[in-house]
């Protein structure tokens, strides 16, 4: 049995949405002066008039910066929970798939199709083809993040790639996926090593270390030797699903991380349109089958195919459209995982707010700030 229940997607008004800012405002106020950087900038050299400014940080290198699947890029400010949308990204006929930036606040933006685009977040009126080889060397999806060559700064940032073979959900294995390394300067792209995930979205901290979310659920936190490849840490992520899109980003000794939050629609719905979802509701087998269907967006023999043919009726009929909207009406869940542990002696995982888009990427360069909030 398979029941597809995805619907297409189609636009919204992310203005419409509960703190978020005008549409098309710009993230360039957060900075007064080209001088003012994070904290962490300063292990990439010194930013002042009489220094190296090889890799001097860029204005608004402060922020969390988001790209949705149907190419609209934003900015989120963890502190003040404010969303911003700041520009399109280069429309190439294709979705977003993954996005990075670097400590030039220059956004990677790659596409479905594996083709890549460069985008300045600070003067974002056109985009750049920087030639990205990937394609020819097995990543053509993949998930991405810059990370600083510390303790090396004439070198800036490097590229890291997690790649993904496209075909179904992320899966694990030995060896059935690479991580590569690209250098922006010299045009290079580097086999690091192979690795057991197939899939995965990066991040880089501002102390240079390299996390990956791979693997099938639950969600995996790895930890990788930028230098080799090697497995620092996997840990398991409880609580958390990465959905049909997730992402996540560094801030502040934390890791934020985003996935498609569930319709609130779904349950009042299922409420007045069955009496099974009560009981359904109070088997944790019945809940298990049920959140596979919405993380999944459909119904097959070993996702949902178990559920009360009440329940079921009702999700292929009169609560398909408040279970499963369209793509383009889904919002990501914010999530702030405590990595620096901060806040307690084990790291947390909480819910914060809900953006006002579907992420699909999300970034913060090499100058993002370092120390806790």
């Amino acid at each position: 049995m398979l029941l597809l229940l995805v619907a297409a997607c189609t636009s919204r008004d992310p203005s419409a949405e509960t703190g978020v800012s005008e549409v098309g405002a710009s993230t360039a106020e957060a900075s007064d002066t080209e001088g003012e950087s994070s904290e962490s900038g300063d292990e990439l050299g010194d930013t002042s008039e009489t220094g190296p400014t090889a890799c001097q940080c860029a204005p608004n290198g402060d922020l969390i910066y988001l790209a949705g699947w149907d190419g609209e890029i934003w900015s989120f400010d963890p502190v003040s929970e404010q969303f911003d949308m700041i520009a399109t990204a280069c429309p190439v006929g294709e979705r977003v798939y993954s996005m990075a930036v670097d400590h030039s606040m220059t956004a990677w933006v790659q596409f479905t199709n594996g083709e890549m685009r460069t985008l300045d977040l600070n003067d974002p009126v056109g985009c750049s083809d920087p030639g990205w080889m990937g394609l020819e060397q097995g990543f053509v999806l993949s998930g991405m993040s810059f990370v600083n060559d510390a303790p090396a700064p004439e070198v800036c940032d490097k590229l890291y790639v997690h790649s993904y073979s496209g075909e179904g959900p992320f899966g694990v294995g030995n060896d059935i996926g690479q991580l590569g390394v690209f250098d922006p300067e010299l045009g290079q792209l580097e086999l690091l090593a192979a690795i057991d995930y197939d899939g995965g979205e990066l991040a880089g901290t501002g102390d240079a270390r390299l996390f990956a979310i791979a693997g099938p659920e639950p969600a995996h936190l790895i930890e990788y030797d930028k230098d080799d490849g090697s497995v620092i840490s996997n840990i398991t992520l409880e609580g958390f699903s990465k959905t049909r899109a997730s992402a996540f980003a560094f801030h502040s000794g934390d890791l934020y991380l985003f996935n498609e939050s569930q319709p609130a629609s779904c349950d009042p719905c299922l409420d007045g349109c069955t009496g099974e979802w009560a009981s359904c509701q109070a088997d944790p087998a019945c809940v298990a089958e049920f959140d596979c269907v919405l993380e999944t967006g459909m119904i097959t023999d070993d996702c949902g195919g178990s559920l009360p043919a009440g329940v079921l009726d009702c999700l292929g009929n009169s609560c398909q459209s408040d279970c499963f909207p369209n793509l383009g009406d889904i919002q990501s869940q914010v999530w702030r995982y405590d990595l620096d542990s901060s806040e307690g002696p084990a790291p947390t995982l909480t819910p914060t707010v809900l953006a006002p888009l579907r992420v699909v990427g999300a970034a913060t360069s090499v100058c993002a700030p370092f120390d806790p909030l």
